[in-house]
């Protein structure tokens, strides 16, 4: 699954000859199958996703064998590129991915592995709620619009738990959810103040891996990091990027990469289908 931002303003620099032209270039620059390509509109901001069954681009040795050997075989498709899948195909997806570019490049044995692994996957979303039928149902719905963190925060959503917290709360434990440590990097002593962040975090995480075990679905989902939880707390306060960037001890950049998709990925929440 590629992703991409297109500007397109307004007013008198609108240009829709640009914006089609980038379009173009998208359809050239990944192999995909047309219903794959979304639209979401936020602002002046077109964000165009492609769903692509590909191979999931992680070091393979970092996982058990029999995890390696499903992301090497299966193509790993992100729950929320499956949910707007059959939200225009049902489970005639399936079939779509014998046409996919990974399907034609694999081994017989590995096309097999596939499929099966599309079907399990359909089988956890429809048994935790998120399809009904031919259907997506409302829960559905908002997660097809919450890329890579799609079961953590719409199992939070659902049981109302993001109501109750306020925005540098909400900071927070989006912040958790999109930072990777680095290798050996010790995990942050928390204070009370965020003490029910970790424990929803985790209890949430909990059941989403026992879903997942069930049906045998690999890999699971991305375990929450609360190691920028005081610096975006900070942030959010008002305090100065120096300040902040004392507290975060991870680099500028990194920072900054982090605090964006945090961003990101308040909007995804904001205008999703359902969102409170």
């Amino acid at each position: 699954r590629q992703r991409f931002i297109v500007q397109a303003h307004s007013g008198r620099n609108a240009s829709s000859e640009i914006l089609h032209k980038d379009i173009r270039i998208l359809h050239q620059t990944v192999n995909y199958f047309p219903p794959c390509l979304f639209f979401q509109v936020y602002g002046d901001t077109l964000l165009v996703s492609i769903g692509c069954f590909v191979n999931q681009a992680m070091p393979i040795g970092q996982h058990d064998p029999d995890t390696a050997k499903s992301i090497h075989a299966s193509g790993w498709v992100a729950y929320a590129t499956l949910l707007n899948l059959f939200r225009h195909h049902g489970r005639e997806l399936i079939h779509l991915y014998t046409k996919s570019l990974h399907h034609f490049q694999s081994s017989p044995s590995s096309r097999e592995y596939g499929v099966a692994n599309l079907k399990r996957k359909l089988l956890l979303l429809e048994e935790m709620g998120y399809l009904s039928g031919e259907t997506l149902t409302p829960k559905g719905e908002f997660a097809g619009w919450i890329y890579g963190y799609e079961l953590m925060l719409s199992e939070m959503h659902e049981s109302l738990f993001l109501n109750d917290l306020d925005e540098i709360e909400l900071a927070v434990l989006i912040s958790a959810l999109v930072y990777e440590p680095r290798k050996g990097e010790p995990p942050p002593r928390m204070k009370p103040v965020f003490a029910k962040l970790v424990r929803a975090a985790e209890s949430t995480l909990q059941f989403i891996h026992r879903k997942e075990q069930k049906f045998n679905v690999r890999p699971h989902t991305k375990a929450p990091h609360f190691h920028l939880s005081y610096a975006i707390a900070e942030w959010c306060r008002g305090a100065s990027f120096e300040k902040m960037a004392e507290i975060a001890r991870v680099d500028d950049g990194e920072i900054v990469r982090y605090f964006r998709m945090v961003i990101q990925l308040l909007r995804q929440i904001r205008y999703a289908p359902h969102s409170s």
